[in-house]
Formats: C-alpha cells, structure tokens, sequence
C-alpha cells in the first residue's frame, strides 16, 4: 500500500541539510559535517551511503566503509559527479538491523522476487517488500519513477527490509547506479545492473541518443546515469559520469551531458538517519582518537 506524503519533509531548514547545501553552494573544495546512519556500501564505487534523518541518501567515497547500521559523523567534500569524498570518518554505535528512513526514487521493481531499487545521486540500493505484502507485491510495490520515503531495517549486505513506504510524487527523470553489463552498439544501448551492488541480479537497458559518446562505456565499469523514462517504460540516457571511486567522480572528462544537482535531495535533515535516537557525536575536526579516522579516497 502506498500511503500518504509524510509532512515530516517540509520541516524548516536545519542540520546537515544547511551545512550540505553550504557546501555545494561554495564549490567541491569546501568542506561540510554529516552526521546519519550508514546503510549501503558499493564494493565497485568504493563508497558508502549515509542516511541523513529525513532519509536523505549521500554516497561518500572512502578507502575505509563503515559497515551498514553504524552511525557516523563525517567531514566530505563535494566531487565533480555529484557525490561525495570523505576528508575524515568518525564511527560511533553499531547498531545491528537499525531501523532507517530513506528517501529517493523507484528506479527498478521486480515483481517476482518481490522488490525494488531505490536511487539517488551515486546510488541504486535494493529494498525487499515487508514478508506479509510480498503475495499482492503487484499492489504493495511502487512504480518506476516514484518518489517515495520508505522505512524499515537496514542488513549488513547494506539492502533494506521495508516496513512502509510513502509516495511522495512520480517524476520522469532520475539517477541510477550501476555496473555496465553489456554494450551494444548498433543498437546504441547500454545494460546496467539494476542495483549498484547487483544482489537484485535484474538489468536495466538504457539507449544512448547520439549527442552521446556510447564509447565512454566499458563492461564492468561503474557508472552514475541520469535518465528519462519513457511513456512504454524504456529508459534514454540524459547524462552519464564515472563512479569509480574519488578519481573517476572526479573527473569531468569522465562526464558528458548535463547532470544538474539531483543531489540536492532536500532540507529537512537533523544529525541522524536512524527513526531511533542516534548517538551523539562532535562535529569537530579529526582529534586522533580511536574512532577517527582520515578516510581519503582511492
């Protein structure tokens, strides 16, 4: 069942949203603080994902990934792409199946198997439909192209076990993440895996218009795409950028048509991407202590 708008997310300007929002404004060089819960990480983008606490999705690139249901405080920097470099990382609790909200658009369902991919800049992650709404999945899963806000517990594979979700409007242009499969091109399309990680095993096939250069892709590279899903559900590519840790999200001779800022997922965030009371953390600088960490990208 698709419930609702939440008005969770009109709340006033607060947190890590102003600090990321300062941030981006100022250019990659600056830095900025989030706090949240880690709930995804991506072996191939050499990233994690942190939940802010309206569920607003962040991929930061670092050497060290926290494992999913730590929370965290982080200092990032902004990356040509999109997403983000870690200057520092400091873990706090680990908590085991943490409960999160998350926020982002339905890229990819899978009626069978009873999910569906939630994605935002730098990240496809896979979210299982909650046991007893998986025999009506046909009713329980959202559309491609919804944006929702879902809850529920975070595995340590960094996939979602949701409890609820809440449709908060449809939208015809989105990111996905993902590893190239295939690349045909006398058909100009590209195969992306469905989620960045592929435990979903499902594929997405996405045609190249010719303002683009399908040469840039290569199988097994790791790609962050915007697209436009079409009327009879296919998916045109808009923009396309490396993913490939800090150096190829850095590098706009990696990037070709216009990726915007689809990042900029709202301002609402507080200091934790977890529904539960998160442990408190200082937000100031590396202080050489054991939870510390410099977490330069590779």
């Amino acid at each position: 069942m698709l419930y609702p708008p939440s008005p969770r997310r009109t709340a006033a300007l607060t947190g890590v949203g102003m600090l990321i929002a300062a941030a981006a404004t100022a250019g990659s060089a600056e830095a900025a603080i989030l706090r949240g819960t880690v709930v995804h990480r991506n072996a191939r983008a050499r990233s994690f994902v942190v939940a802010d606490r309206a569920g607003d999705l962040y991929a930061i690139h670092a050497a060290r990934r926290p494992r999913p249901g730590s929370a965290i405080t982080v200092s990032v920097r902004k990356l040509a792409n999109g997403t983000y470099a870690a200057r520092w990382i400091r873990t706090g609790a680990y908590r085991p199946h943490a409960h999160v909200r998350l926020h982002g658009v339905v890229s990819f369902v899978d009626l069978r198997r009873g999910t569906f991919t939630l994605s935002a800049r730098g990240v496809s992650m896979l979210v299982r439909v909650g046991r007893a709404r998986t025999a009506r999945a046909a009713d329980a899963l959202p559309p491609v192209g919804t944006s929702v806000t879902t809850t529920g517990s975070v595995d340590d594979q960094g996939d979602l076990n949701e409890q609820t979700i809440e449709a908060e409007g449809a939208t015809s242009t989105f990111d996905v993440e993902g590893t190239v499969l295939a690349v045909d091109t006398s058909a100009q399309t590209i195969t992306i895996s469905s989620d960045d990680d592929q435990q979903g095993q499902g594929s997405i096939v996405v045609s190249v218009p010719s303002g683009l250069d399908i040469s840039m892709f290569s199988v097994g590279q790791e790609v962050e795409l915007t697209v436009t899903l079409q009327p009879d559900g296919s998916y045109v590519l808009d923009s396309s950028s490396s993913d490939e840790g800090v150096q190829g999200a850095d590098d706009q001779g990696e990037q070709q048509g216009d990726q915007g800022d689809s990042n900029d997922q709202g301002d609402d965030s507080g200091s934790d991407g977890s529904d539960s009371a998160g442990t408190s953390t200082s937000s100031s600088g590396v202080d050489g202590s054991s939870s510390s960490a410099a977490a330069s990208g590779d």
